[in-house]
């Protein structure tokens, strides 16, 4: 992770940046040193009122890719929840020479649960949002400054997380298709030979769920990914949030405490003072800021547009 140092985030040039985007430069398109120096007075207060209005438009835009991935946590924790309960049955199942009464209870059971399965990864596709789409996550996060290709720490998190039914190789290498990937018609199969044999009842019926309890693992440590992926998406969002509202407040009060007679380097000291102040655990995050007060000042802009 590449840590930027607070100082060459919140400084005189970004307080340019913003009077230039934003018109309230009083004119001045110059990005020198002097010119950056120059803003003051009214100038200078427009601008932090602006970087305020566009830090909580860019956490308002964090806060729905929170949800996006708690949202997407909770499912994949359910799955996993799922699958832990389908691998005892086949555990069970595979101690063989089970009655006939308990093998229907069983494959009733199993087939409630790959319903159930099913269902919540359905659910989690609504109004052509699929939160265990990954690519959909990481547009989200993107939309908010946070672009996975330009973080480290969030690409090599996400690189883990894959849709629980998206195409895979099973154990044997066979293509396993889109859908409910629990092997509901293998443990049926092999739950009829397990069925202990009335004429033999000494027969071993054991052993016939290997590659079922295989699948199974085999999801399982997909999912176990996803929730770790989530998990730690998740506490980053979260300090990337911390610190956008640290930033968002200090703008907006150094402003409302101006006499007008500062310097923009006094003005950013300040501001760095209280973030500092407010939000220190987050500060490895600084060089997140100015992308996400970029996006802040788009979702605005689309907002007056609309």
């Amino acid at each position: 992770m590449s840590i930027t140092s607070l100082d060459r985030v919140i400084n005189p040039a970004l307080f340019q940046k913003i009077a230039k985007v934003t018109g309230k430069n009083s004119g001045s398109t110059s990005s020198s040193t002097s010119a950056t120096k120059d803003l003051t007075g009214q100038a200078l207060y427009d601008s932090l009122r602006v970087g305020a209005q566009n830090f909580a438009a860019g956490m308002q835009l964090l806060s729905a890719g929170a949800t996006f991935v708690n949202l997407s946590l909770d499912t994949s924790e359910k799955l996993l929840e799922i699958v832990d309960k389908l691998e005892k049955i086949a555990s069970k199942a595979n101690k063989g020479n089970v009655a006939g009464s308990v093998a229907k209870k069983m494959r009733d059971e199993f087939d409630s649960l790959a319903n159930q399965f099913d269902k919540k990864i359905e659910a989690a596709k609504k109004d052509n949002i699929d939160l265990l789409d990954v690519e959909q996550l990481k547009a989200e996060l993107a939309r908010a400054g946070l672009e996975p290709d330009k973080i480290s720490e969030l690409a090599n998190s996400l690189k883990r997380f894959t849709h629980p039914a998206e195409s895979t190789l099973n154990a044997d290498g066979e293509v396993v298709s889109d859908g409910n990937p629990v092997p509901l018609a293998e443990f049926q199969r092999a739950l009829k030979s397990a069925i202990v044999d009335p004429d033999d009842p000494t027969d071993d019926r054991s052993g016939f769920f290997g590659r079922i309890k295989k699948d199974l693992q085999d999801i399982k440590l997909k999912l176990e990914g996803n929730v770790s992926a989530l998990k730690d998406t998740a506490k980053l969002v979260g300090e990337n949030i911390k610190l956008v509202r640290a930033a968002g407040f200090a703008f907006l009060d150094v402003s409302n405490q101006m006499t007008g007679l500062e310097s923009a380097e006094e003005i950013a000291s300040q501001i760095r003072d209280k973030i500092r102040s407010a939000a220190r655990p987050s500060l490895a995050e600084a060089h997140n800021l100015e992308p996400i007060l970029v996006a802040g000042l788009a979702a605005l802009g689309e907002k007056s547009q609309g």
